[in-house]
């Protein structure tokens, strides 16, 4: 990828949804594929996108890329989901969230857009999710992603 560093800072969180009394409603499959168009409001200014990625405000991965608005991730994590209702897991109730900066060694990074995805037991294949800032409605890059969803049966 032209020389760029990419650098995985993975984590799991299994309890994300539920804690761990619950009982598993299934595994989150994810993809982060690529980014495109990622760059500050000045496009003279490299950018080091970092992606983090929130499961009901729980932050379960997170992935970076050095030197380039159109980064390749080519990431693929797992997520544990629980429920605390075996009748009616609620899997709409849950939402898994982008959070794109401007990655700085140094200093604070710099917010760059936000994204979500609600889940559901469709299948989502490299679907383009498009970064926002605030209540803005200009776009600030896409994500590309894929996200399936395995159920676990339940036994009583």
């Amino acid at each position: 990828q032209n020389g760029s560093e990419v650098v995985h800072r993975p984590t799991f969180a299994s309890e994300a949804s539920c804690n761990k009394d619950c009982p598993q409603l299934g595994v989150l499959y994810v993809h982060l594929h690529r980014g495109v168009g990622i760059a500050h409001e000045n496009p003279v200014e490299d950018v080091d996108p970092l992606v983090k990625i929130y499961l009901n405000e729980q932050e379960v991965y997170e992935s970076k890329v050095s030197k380039t608005k159109d980064p390749i991730f080519d990431e693929r994590f797992q997520i544990l989901l629980r429920t605390k209702d075996s009748t009616y897991p609620e899997l709409a109730n849950q939402t898994l969230r982008f959070d794109v900066f401007d990655y700085d060694k140094f200093t604070e990074n710099d917010f760059m857009g936000q994204t979500s995805a609600t889940l559901s037991t469709d299948v989502v294949v490299n679907k383009a999710l498009y970064l926002r800032k605030g209540a803005s409605n200009v776009g600030h890059g896409t994500l590309y992603v894929s996200v399936v969803f395995k159920p676990v049966p339940f036994y009583k």
